[in-house]
């Protein structure tokens, strides 16, 4: 998916460390815009030498992809840094319902509101060993369809983690909790991938869940469609704040039909959050 424009904003204090803003928002900062579209550049050096300085969001960025999930931090899966061609930013999800764009965005894995820098992964869950008829049978009926699914396909979680200046985390949130209300019922369609073609989903249903580990934050089963009538498409996205940090996870499978057939990312979540900073 097409990249979105970094947004960068000035720092009032350019000295203050970037993880010490990322865990405390001590270097202070702006409030964050509804708005979709991206702003201006600013520079702000972060260390004496102005020509050699990264900008401050330059920085923060750089700080993010070392915070980000890595090849290796979750046991049984494959952990991909996004390219930019399929990078998913606001830019790059549609939504047809303007209540609903912070949900659609959340739900298909785009960092919510206006960041002032993003990490992104593709983490995908590695194949089981299928299981014989006998030993299917043996199992759970809620644990068939998921045994099932696994052998064939594994489940893929978008992660973004995205840094935000002063209570923009918490403002971010708050919008999309409010998104989240307005279209718990459904009933829009949101396309991801603009820019390549777009691939449309039509929300159908949406159930808000615990979030795991009672995290600040929000939780929900999706249930889509390609096209009314079609085979439904379950999504499972997380969204957690933890500082001035927003850590998003979407999740689908496939070849799963309900939400039954694939359980929720928890070990990439837990690997994800484990790496950030705790406030």
């Amino acid at each position: 998916m097409p990249v979105r424009p970094t947004v960068i904003r000035r720092s009032p204090t350019a000295a203050c460390a970037v993880t010490l803003a990322l865990m405390t928002g001590a270097c202070g900062g702006g409030g964050q815009e509804g708005t979709r579209e991206a702003a201006p550049a600013a520079s702000a050096a972060v260390a004496v030498s102005p020509e050699a300085a990264p900008s401050h969001g330059e920085a923060v960025a750089a700080e993010l992809e070392k915070l980000a999930l890595a090849q290796g931090d979750v046991k049984g899966h494959t952990v991909e840094k996004v390219d930019t061609w399929h990078e998913v930013t606001v830019e790059s999800v549609a939504v047809d319902k303007a209540a609903c764009e912070a949900f659609g965005d959340a739900i298909a894995g785009a960092a919510v509101g206006r960041p002032a820098a993003t990490a992104q992964r593709m983490v995908e869950a590695e194949l089981t060993k299928a299981l014989t008829d006998e030993e299917l049978l043996e199992l759970p009926d809620d644990q068939i369809g998921q045994a099932m699914v696994s052998a064939i396909s594994g489940t893929y979680t978008v992660v973004t983690i995205a840094s935000y200046d002063g209570k923009g985390a918490e403002e971010a949130l708050s919008t999309l909790r409010s998104a989240a209300k307005a279209c718990v019922g459904g009933g829009f369609t949101m396309t991801s991938g603009v820019l390549r073609g777009g691939t449309h989903w039509h929300v159908e249903d949406v159930k808000e869940v615990a979030v795991p580990g009672k995290r600040d934050g929000l939780a929900w089963e999706v249930m889509t469609q390609s096209e009314p009538g079609a085979m439904e498409n379950p999504f499972k996205a997380v969204v957690i704040r933890t500082g001035r940090l927003l850590a998003v996870f979407s999740s689908r499978n496939n070849f799963a039909g309900d939400q039954s057939d694939f359980a929720a990312p928890t070990a990439v979540i837990d690997a994800q959050l484990a790496k950030l900073p705790i406030t």
